[in-house]
Protein backbone atom coordinates (compact mmCIF):
# COMPACT_ATOMS: atom_id res chain seq x y z
CA UNK A 1 0.00 0.00 0.00
CA UNK A 2 1.49 3.76 -1.00
CA UNK A 3 2.09 6.30 1.49
CA UNK A 4 -1.09 8.19 2.88
CA UNK A 5 -1.16 11.48 2.26
CA UNK A 6 -5.14 11.97 2.83
CA UNK A 7 -6.48 11.29 6.45
CA UNK A 8 -9.77 9.37 6.02
CA UNK A 9 -11.70 11.90 8.71
CA UNK A 10 -12.79 15.68 8.77
CA UNK A 11 -12.58 15.82 12.11
CA UNK A 12 -9.30 17.12 12.78
CA UNK A 13 -9.14 16.41 16.80
CA UNK A 14 -8.06 13.17 18.74
CA UNK A 15 -11.31 13.68 20.37
CA UNK A 16 -14.52 13.74 19.06
CA UNK A 17 -17.55 14.61 20.95
CA UNK A 18 -20.62 12.50 20.10
CA UNK A 19 -22.90 14.18 22.74
CA UNK A 20 -22.49 17.47 24.42
CA UNK A 21 -25.55 17.74 26.16
CA UNK A 22 -25.97 16.27 29.62
CA UNK A 23 -25.21 17.02 33.37
CA UNK A 24 -23.13 13.97 34.41
CA UNK A 25 -19.60 13.08 34.02
CA UNK A 26 -18.59 12.42 30.48
CA UNK A 27 -18.01 9.16 29.06
CA UNK A 28 -15.09 8.52 26.92
CA UNK A 29 -14.99 5.87 24.72
CA UNK A 30 -11.34 4.79 23.01
CA UNK A 31 -11.39 3.60 19.38
CA UNK A 32 -11.40 -0.37 18.40
CA UNK A 33 -9.21 -1.12 15.88
CA UNK A 34 -9.44 0.92 12.82
CA UNK A 35 -8.90 4.04 14.96
CA UNK A 36 -12.79 5.50 14.21
CA UNK A 37 -14.64 6.26 17.07
CA UNK A 38 -17.73 7.37 15.32
CA UNK A 39 -18.75 3.59 15.68
CA UNK A 40 -19.91 4.48 19.28
CA UNK A 41 -22.75 6.91 18.26
CA UNK A 42 -24.27 3.35 18.41
CA UNK A 43 -24.42 3.77 21.82
CA UNK A 44 -26.13 6.99 21.97
CA UNK A 45 -29.77 5.67 22.19
CA UNK A 46 -29.04 3.41 24.68
CA UNK A 47 -27.34 5.59 27.48
CA UNK A 48 -29.16 7.53 29.92
CA UNK A 49 -29.46 11.27 28.23
CA UNK A 50 -27.86 13.07 31.38
CA UNK A 51 -24.29 11.07 30.16
CA UNK A 52 -22.11 13.69 27.47
CA UNK A 53 -20.08 11.14 25.23
CA UNK A 54 -16.61 12.07 23.57
CA UNK A 55 -14.78 9.30 21.42
CA UNK A 56 -11.37 8.93 21.37
CA UNK A 57 -9.81 8.17 17.75
CA UNK A 58 -6.67 7.23 16.78
CA UNK A 59 -3.97 10.44 15.89
CA UNK A 60 -3.10 8.19 12.84
CA UNK A 61 -6.44 9.24 11.30
CA UNK A 62 -6.77 12.69 12.14
CA UNK A 63 -3.18 14.40 11.54
CA UNK A 64 -0.11 13.56 9.29
CA UNK A 65 1.62 12.86 12.70
CA UNK A 66 3.30 9.71 13.09
CA UNK A 67 1.87 6.42 14.62
CA UNK A 68 2.82 5.80 18.12
CA UNK A 69 5.69 3.72 19.32
CA UNK A 70 4.25 2.27 21.98
CA UNK A 71 1.03 2.04 23.87
CA UNK A 72 2.33 3.23 26.59
CA UNK A 73 2.57 6.32 24.05
CA UNK A 74 -0.55 5.82 23.29
CA UNK A 75 -2.08 5.98 26.38
CA UNK A 76 -0.06 8.88 27.84
CA UNK A 77 -1.62 11.18 24.76
CA UNK A 78 -5.17 9.93 24.76
CA UNK A 79 -4.71 10.45 29.23
CA UNK A 80 -3.50 14.21 28.01
CA UNK A 81 -6.77 14.63 25.81
CA UNK A 82 -8.71 13.56 28.21
CA UNK A 83 -8.11 15.41 30.82
CA UNK A 84 -7.74 18.76 28.60
CA UNK A 85 -11.55 17.66 28.45
CA UNK A 86 -11.90 16.90 31.88
CA UNK A 87 -9.23 18.19 34.41
CA UNK A 88 -10.84 16.42 37.03
CA UNK A 89 -12.26 13.05 38.03
CA UNK A 90 -14.46 10.82 38.72
CA UNK A 91 -13.79 9.40 35.25
CA UNK A 92 -15.70 7.37 32.79
CA UNK A 93 -14.18 4.97 30.17
CA UNK A 94 -15.17 2.71 27.77
CA UNK A 95 -13.20 0.87 25.22
CA UNK A 96 -14.00 -1.93 22.69
CA UNK A 97 -11.47 -4.65 21.01
CA UNK A 98 -8.19 -2.99 21.20
CA UNK A 99 -10.00 0.68 23.26
CA UNK A 100 -10.07 -1.91 26.10
CA UNK A 101 -6.60 -2.55 26.55
CA UNK A 102 -6.55 1.34 25.89
CA UNK A 103 -8.95 2.54 28.71
CA UNK A 104 -7.13 0.62 31.11
CA UNK A 105 -3.91 1.69 30.78
CA UNK A 106 -5.47 5.23 30.38
CA UNK A 107 -7.47 4.19 34.01
CA UNK A 108 -3.95 3.07 35.67
CA UNK A 109 -2.49 6.58 34.73
CA UNK A 110 -5.51 8.72 35.89
CA UNK A 111 -5.26 6.91 39.67
CA UNK A 112 -1.41 7.07 39.34
CA UNK A 113 -2.30 10.82 39.29
CA UNK A 114 -4.62 10.68 42.28
CA UNK A 115 -7.90 10.76 40.03
CA UNK A 116 -11.07 8.64 40.78
CA UNK A 117 -12.35 6.31 38.30
CA UNK A 118 -15.63 5.55 38.45
CA UNK A 119 -16.36 3.33 35.55
CA UNK A 120 -13.99 0.90 33.55
CA UNK A 121 -16.14 -1.17 30.96
CA UNK A 122 -14.48 -3.17 28.70
CA UNK A 123 -16.08 -4.35 25.63
CA UNK A 124 -15.05 -7.82 23.65
CA UNK A 125 -11.54 -7.24 25.07
CA UNK A 126 -9.06 -9.71 27.02
CA UNK A 127 -5.97 -8.77 28.12
CA UNK A 128 -3.30 -9.76 25.20
CA UNK A 129 -0.95 -13.21 25.62
CA UNK A 130 2.16 -13.52 23.50
CA UNK A 131 1.36 -14.53 19.87
CA UNK A 132 2.63 -13.76 16.38
CA UNK A 133 1.48 -10.58 14.65
CA UNK A 134 -0.76 -11.40 11.50
CA UNK A 135 0.61 -11.10 8.18
CA UNK A 136 -0.20 -7.76 6.42
CA UNK A 137 -2.93 -9.43 3.74
CA UNK A 138 -4.22 -11.09 7.23
CA UNK A 139 -4.39 -7.80 9.00
CA UNK A 140 -6.04 -6.65 5.51
CA UNK A 141 -8.63 -8.97 5.83
CA UNK A 142 -9.52 -8.64 9.57
CA UNK A 143 -9.74 -4.68 8.74
CA UNK A 144 -12.27 -5.02 5.89
CA UNK A 145 -14.49 -7.95 7.83
CA UNK A 146 -18.02 -6.61 7.99
CA UNK A 147 -19.52 -6.09 10.64
CA UNK A 148 -21.35 -9.45 11.68
CA UNK A 149 -20.29 -11.59 9.14
CA UNK A 150 -18.24 -15.10 10.22
CA UNK A 151 -15.73 -14.25 7.74
CA UNK A 152 -14.87 -12.58 4.49
CA UNK A 153 -17.08 -13.16 1.05
CA UNK A 154 -14.88 -15.25 -1.62
CA UNK A 155 -15.35 -11.63 -3.63
CA UNK A 156 -13.56 -9.63 -1.06
CA UNK A 157 -10.98 -12.00 0.21
CA UNK A 158 -9.88 -12.40 -2.99
CA UNK A 159 -9.10 -8.31 -2.94
CA UNK A 160 -7.46 -9.02 -0.04
CA UNK A 161 -3.84 -8.94 -1.29
CA UNK A 162 -0.90 -6.49 -1.55
CA UNK A 163 -0.10 -4.54 -3.79
CA UNK A 164 -3.71 -3.43 -3.49
CA UNK A 165 -5.56 -3.28 -6.32
CA UNK A 166 -7.92 -0.20 -4.88
CA UNK A 167 -10.30 0.00 -7.66
CA UNK A 168 -11.77 -3.46 -7.97
CA UNK A 169 -11.79 -3.43 -3.78
CA UNK A 170 -13.28 0.26 -3.71
CA UNK A 171 -16.05 -1.33 -6.63
CA UNK A 172 -16.73 -3.97 -4.45
CA UNK A 173 -17.46 -2.14 -1.17
CA UNK A 174 -19.29 0.17 -2.93
CA UNK A 175 -21.35 -3.10 -4.52
CA UNK A 176 -21.64 -4.40 -0.99
CA UNK A 177 -22.74 -1.66 1.38
CA UNK A 178 -19.68 -2.04 3.24
CA UNK A 179 -18.67 0.87 6.27
CA UNK A 180 -15.24 1.30 4.48
CA UNK A 181 -16.42 1.94 0.62
CA UNK A 182 -16.42 6.08 0.83
CA UNK A 183 -12.51 5.83 1.70
CA UNK A 184 -10.11 7.29 -0.95
CA UNK A 185 -6.41 5.06 -1.39
CA UNK A 186 -5.01 7.08 0.32
CA UNK A 187 -7.45 7.31 3.36
CA UNK A 188 -7.65 3.17 2.80
CA UNK A 189 -4.45 3.21 3.60
CA UNK A 190 -4.05 5.14 6.84
CA UNK A 191 -6.74 3.28 7.95
CA UNK A 192 -4.51 0.03 7.52
CA UNK A 193 -1.55 1.58 9.07
CA UNK A 194 -3.35 2.55 12.02
CA UNK A 195 -5.68 -0.94 12.35
CA UNK A 196 -1.74 -2.72 11.89
CA UNK A 197 -0.16 -0.60 14.91
CA UNK A 198 -3.11 -1.00 16.92
CA UNK A 199 -2.47 -5.36 16.18
CA UNK A 200 0.82 -5.02 17.08
CA UNK A 201 0.49 -2.76 20.59
CA UNK A 202 -2.04 -4.40 21.62
CA UNK A 203 -0.08 -7.69 22.36
CA UNK A 204 2.14 -5.19 24.82
CA UNK A 205 2.00 -7.43 28.09
CA UNK A 206 -0.40 -6.13 31.08
CA UNK A 207 1.89 -4.22 33.49
CA UNK A 208 -0.13 -2.70 35.86
CA UNK A 209 -2.76 -3.29 38.12
CA UNK A 210 -5.98 -1.08 38.02
CA UNK A 211 -7.12 -0.51 41.93
CA UNK A 212 -11.00 -0.68 40.69
CA UNK A 213 -13.86 -2.42 39.86
CA UNK A 214 -14.31 -3.64 36.23
CA UNK A 215 -17.09 -4.17 33.97
CA UNK A 216 -16.50 -6.48 31.37
CA UNK A 217 -18.40 -7.44 28.64
CA UNK A 218 -18.24 -10.21 26.43
CA UNK A 219 -19.90 -11.50 23.62
CA UNK A 220 -22.12 -14.27 23.49
CA UNK A 221 -21.07 -15.78 19.88
CA UNK A 222 -17.20 -16.60 18.96
CA UNK A 223 -14.85 -14.85 16.63
CA UNK A 224 -13.24 -12.33 18.65
CA UNK A 225 -10.42 -12.25 21.59
CA UNK A 226 -9.84 -15.59 23.37
CA UNK A 227 -11.97 -14.90 26.83
CA UNK A 228 -9.21 -14.14 29.54
CA UNK A 229 -9.97 -12.81 32.66
CA UNK A 230 -9.19 -8.99 33.87
CA UNK A 231 -8.89 -10.52 37.36
CA UNK A 232 -5.42 -11.03 37.51
CA UNK A 233 -4.65 -7.12 36.65
CA UNK A 234 -7.50 -5.22 38.30
CA UNK A 235 -7.30 -5.05 42.40
CA UNK A 236 -11.44 -4.80 42.90
CA UNK A 237 -14.40 -6.95 41.36
CA UNK A 238 -14.54 -7.81 37.40
CA UNK A 239 -18.23 -8.12 36.82
CA UNK A 240 -18.68 -9.75 33.31
CA UNK A 241 -21.40 -9.63 31.66
CA UNK A 242 -22.37 -11.12 28.26
CA UNK A 243 -24.03 -9.26 25.66
CA UNK A 244 -25.63 -11.36 22.58
CA UNK A 245 -23.75 -11.06 19.14
CA UNK A 246 -19.96 -10.72 17.82
CA UNK A 247 -17.19 -9.19 18.68
CA UNK A 248 -17.26 -7.06 15.48
CA UNK A 249 -21.31 -6.57 16.03
CA UNK A 250 -20.70 -4.40 19.44
CA UNK A 251 -22.05 -1.24 18.52
CA UNK A 252 -25.07 -2.54 16.37
CA UNK A 253 -28.29 -1.85 17.69
CA UNK A 254 -28.81 -4.95 19.40
CA UNK A 255 -25.41 -5.33 21.15
CA UNK A 256 -25.17 -1.81 21.36
CA UNK A 257 -28.51 -1.53 23.63
CA UNK A 258 -27.25 -4.14 26.08
CA UNK A 259 -23.77 -2.57 26.86
CA UNK A 260 -25.73 0.83 27.02
CA UNK A 261 -27.55 -0.90 29.16
CA UNK A 262 -24.87 -2.23 31.61
CA UNK A 263 -22.94 0.97 31.25
CA UNK A 264 -26.41 2.80 32.76
CA UNK A 265 -26.51 0.10 35.41
CA UNK A 266 -22.80 0.77 36.64
CA UNK A 267 -23.32 4.39 36.68
CA UNK A 268 -26.56 4.13 38.55
CA UNK A 269 -29.09 4.89 36.42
Amino acid sequence: MTAPTQRPTADRNVMLPLRRGGSGAPLFCVHPGSGFGLPYAGLLPHLDARVPVHAVQARGLVTADGLPSSLDEMAADYTEQIRRVQPAGPYRLLGWCVGGRLAFEIACRLRAQGEHVGLLALVSTSPPVTEPLPGPEEILRAMLLPPGADELDAGLAGLCRLPLDHASLSAHLVRTGHPMRRLTEPALTAVYEVYRTNEHLYRTPVSRVFDGDALSLEPSAPGGPARRSWQPFVGGRVLARSVDGRHTEMMEPGPARAVGAAVNEALGY
